[in-house]
């Protein structure tokens, strides 16, 4: 992991995290990108990826990476 990826993650410990989840045609939860609060446009975030078991609704899988925040995705 990089220190910018390291960075990020010893943040989200100690502040205010906003997030943001994507969802499959079965509404389950794909992706979620978390970043700090104040965080805009292209900034550092945390990308969590998750599959599942077929149709159901048990993770099989969870991959986390780093990735940009998109302001459309604030409140």
């Amino acid at each position: 992991m990089t220190a910018e990826g390291r960075s990020h993650l010893k943040t989200g410990l100690n502040d205010f995290l906003k997030s943001y989840c994507v969802y499959d045609v079965s509404l389950r939860v794909t992706d979620i990108y978390e970043a700090q609060t104040d965080a805009i446009n292209g900034a550092p975030c945390m990308r969590t990826q998750l599959t599942y078991d077929g149709s159901s609704t048990r993770i099989v899988k969870r991959k986390e990476s780093v990735s940009a925040w998109n302001s459309t995705w604030d409140l």
